[in-house]
């Protein structure tokens, strides 16, 4: 039974490219999560800690112990502050849903992301992607 909330923005939203991860959970639904940026990569997103008037627009989901596995190996998530993290899953609490796990860009990319990156002013990876 599904347990575990996260909170996902970008491919593995409903319609996304990865969403097939995503089968078997529980879509709770949309929110804006308010603070963050979101980028594009070129082919990903990557979401970054942003100003207190941005926002992006994510989905909740409730996932099980094997789909967090493999969103963590999806997101390159080693363990917490490890160097080596692609992303990082951070935790958040948001007044719709309560606590879940966020993968945020990781810190050492962070930089790459706003200075070779295209931010999506409207905070909506898969309207970005379909366009």
């Amino acid at each position: 039974m599904p347990h575990t909330r996260v909170y996902v923005y970008g491919t593995l939203r409903k319609n996304g490219r990865n969403s097939r991860l995503m089968l078997g959970s529980v879509h709770e639904g949309e929110l804006r999560l308010p603070g963050f940026a979101i980028y594009s990569m070129g082919s990903y997103p990557a979401l970054v800690p942003g100003k207190s008037t941005d926002s992006v627009l994510a989905e909740s989901w409730l996932v099980d112990s094997k789909t967090l596995f493999r969103l963590d190996q999806l997101e390159q998530f080693i363990s917490a502050g490890h160097p080596s993290n692609h992303y990082d899953r951070v935790l958040i609490s948001t007044p719709e849903f309560g606590p879940g796990w966020l993968y945020l860009y990781g810190v050492r990319n962070i930089r790459g992301a706003k200075k070779h990156g295209t931010k999506i002013e409207s905070g909506d990876w898969i309207r970005f992607a379909q366009s």
